[in-house]
């Protein structure tokens, strides 16, 4: 009787389990939070705010994810991520459709900073995830693809926004990401893992969520920070600083095409433009110039496309510093990727 044939390697990107269970949700929910980044300032001047609190409305999103990082590893680790990633899809979508119906400036904040905590929520169950049930040595290739199909889907977000703007006005790109919210939610429930165990199983098989390495308890958050505390004081202020300057473009682009007097849907294909070098960078941070002008030339196409297809419209008589938010935000990209 011969013997069985030995299985064969497992693939580096399992359709079920890496692709329809993390890229393709990860991919949706993230077009939709950037259809709604580039107009939270323009809801905002709206609904009666001047530029400051419209610009304090914008960065409510990364106030929701720094508020949520602590508590979505407590809730991934409760409740599965799986069921971490059901739960931040849900309030997406319901903090997204609460932006779009928002009568005055209080309910679009709380539905800014929600939609922001969500995505905390879904990007680190996410992450969890694919850390789960990756072997070791796939997770680094498996982890770098997450971060670019983040950054694809931050890419194409601006400009399905524009599309969306076009055709029903502004509050359209907050109803483009609840479907895209709703879309990713579903995908993660219907999906399941290629062996048909859980991850959630597999860790309560693995013994209690309180429990680490040979039954030691697992350390706190407070002790962490204290235990590394020089880390977080050298390396951790860094990484802030970097942040803060790379987290810049989600509210200097829309408040100074606001200040402009741009149209919704040129300050969407304007954050889209530096979605795109930023996109096309971060995978090879250390070229030269010259393959980033390479860069420039594939991402010129689309970029051309949606700004003929905004019209390239202003609320003010057009001049050349209606056109200097462009190159800006190229600029702002390019930094970004190679920081």
């Amino acid at each position: 009787m011969p013997a069985p044939a030995a299985p064969g390697p497992r693939p580096l990107f399992p359709l079920r389990s890496v692709v329809l269970g993390a890229f393709v949700p990860s991919f949706v929910f993230d077009v939709g939070v950037g259809a709604m980044l580039p107009v939270v300032a323009r809801t905002a001047t709206d609904l009666g705010a001047d530029l400051a609190a419209a610009g304090l409305l914008a960065a409510l999103v990364p106030v929701g994810q720094i508020l949520a990082d602590l508590p979505a590893g407590a809730l991934a680790a409760r409740l599965g991520d799986r069921v971490a990633m059901l739960v931040a899809g849900v309030v997406a979508a319901v903090a997204f459709a609460g932006a779009a119906l928002a009568p005055h400036l209080a309910t679009l904040a709380l539905a800014v900073l929600a939609v922001g905590a969500a995505a905390a929520v879904f990007n680190l169950a996410r992450h969890s995830y694919l850390t789960e049930i990756t072997p070791p040595l796939q997770r680094a290739r498996v982890l770098s693809t997450l971060a670019g199909v983040h950054r694809v889907g931050q890419f194409v977000g601006p400009f399905a926004g524009a599309l969306a703007i076009q055709l029903g006005g502004v509050r359209a790109a907050y109803w483009l990401g609840a479907g895209a919210a709703v879309v990713a939610t579903v995908t993660v429930a219907v999906v399941r893992d290629d062996d048909g165990a859980p991850v959630a199983a597999r860790r309560r098989a693995a013994g209690p969520a309180d429990a680490g390495p040979g039954g030691l308890a697992r350390p706190t958050v407070w002790s962490v920070l204290c235990d590394h505390r020089a880390l977080f004081t050298t390396l951790g202020i860094a990484c802030v600083l970097v942040g803060a300057v790379r987290g810049a473009r989600q509210t200097v682009i829309p408040l100074w095409a606001e200040h402009l007097g741009l149209d919704p849907a040129v300050t969407s294909v304007l954050f889209g433009v530096a979605a795109a070098s930023t996109c096309c960078c971060s995978t090879r941070p250390a070229r030269s110039w010259t393959a980033g002008a390479g860069c420039g030339s594939a991402c010129r196409p689309c970029c051309s496309w949606a700004w003929r297809l905004c019209g390239c419209r202003s609320r003010t008589t057009p001049s050349p510093s209606a056109r200097r938010p462009c190159c800006w935000g190229w600029a702002t990209g390019w930094g970004r990727a190679s920081s």
